[in-house]
C-alpha cells in the first residue's frame, strides 16, 4: 500500500501543475543572478550589482545598460521546468522614468532554448512617478493577452507555441532596460550623472505555482487513492 502510494506520488509531481517556488529577495547578495542583452553576445551592462538598502523591502539588484539592445536580469540556472500555470511576480525601478523609451517593451523574456517568448508591457513602466518600485504580476498561462516571439512586436504566437515553452522553461529573464538612450549614446545621452544613465533596480522577485494541484493532478490522486482502498477491502474479504 505504502509503496502504491509513493508511486502515485511521484507520478502527480512529474505532471504540469507540480508545486514549484523560487524567489530572490536580494538582501544579501546577487543570488546568482545574471545580465544578458537579447540579440548580442557581450553582456551589454554593468552589474548586476547588489544593493544594501533601498530596495522595494531591504536590499535590492540593480544594472545599468550600455549598449544598444535590451537588457535582461538573468534568473539562476536552477529556475527552470515546467512553469505552466504558475506566477512570475517582482518588482522595478526605473532610474530615470523621464528617459522612457517607448510603450511597448518586453517586460519578461522566457525560453526553452529553441523558442524565445516575451511578455510584453503596456504603457505602464517601472517608477513612472519618479523612483518609486513598481509591481508586477506575470501569469504563465495560455490566457495572458501579451505574449510575442518578437521583443518588439504585438503579434501573438499561436497557442501551441506559447504552451511548449512554457512547459519546458530554461531561462528566466526579466527586463532591466527602460531608458531610450544609454550614457555614451551615439545619438546623446553624455552627461556623466544619474540623470543621463540607464539604470534599472530589481527586487523581491517570485516565481511560483498554485498550491492546489491542477485538475488532472488532483484526478490521479484520487483514482490511484479510491483504487488503492479498493484493492486493500478486497485482500482482507478474501
Amino acid at each position: 500500500m505504502r509503496r502504491l502510494l509513493m508511486i502515485l506520488l511521484l507520478a502527480a509531481a512529474s505532471l504540469p501543475g507540480a508545486v514549484f517556488n523560487f524567489s530572490s529577495s536580494f538582501e544579501t547578495g546577487t543570488e546568482g543572478w545574471t545580465i544578458k542583452t537579447y540579440g548580442f553576445v557581450l553582456p551589454g551592462g554593468t552589474g548586476p550589482v547588489q544593493v544594501a538598502s533601498g530596495g522595494a523591502s531591504g536590499g535590492y539588484l540593480e544594472t545599468e545598460d550600455t549598449m544598444n539592445g535590451f537588457l535582461f536580469f538573468i534568473a539562476p540556472p536552477t529556475w527552470t521546468g515546467d512553469f505552466t500555470g504558475g506566477t512570475l511576480s517582482f518588482y522595478l525601478r526605473n532610474q530615470n522614468p523621464g528617459n522612457y523609451g517607448g510603450s511597448v517593451q518586453p517586460l519578461v523574456w522566457l525560453t526553452d532554448g529553441t523558442t524565445n517568448l516575451f511578455a510584453l508591457s503596456g504603457p505602464t513602466l517601472p517608477g513612472v512617478s519618479g523612483v518609486d518600485w513598481t509591481f508586477s504580476s506575470i501569469p504563465l498561462s495560455l490566457s495572458f493577452p501579451s505574449w510575442s516571439t518578437n521583443p518588439s512586436s504585438l503579434v501573438a504566437p499561436a497557442p501551441a507555441v506559447v504552451s511548449t515553452v512554457l512547459s519546458n522553461v530554461t531561462q528566466v529573464a526579466i527586463l532591466g532596460d527602460w531608458v531610450s538612450r544609454y550614457y555614451g549614446h551615439p545619438l546623446g545621452c553624455t552627461i556623466p550623472n544619474n540623470d543621463c544613465r540607464d539604470i534599472t533596480g530589481l527586487d523581491e522577485v517570485r516565481l511560483y505555482s498554485s498550491e492546489i494541484p491542477e485538475p488532472g493532478t488532483a484526478g490521479l490522486l484520487l483514482l490511484g487513492l479510491a483504487a488503492a482502498a479498493g484493492w486493500r477491502r478486497a485482500g482482507r474479504k478474501a
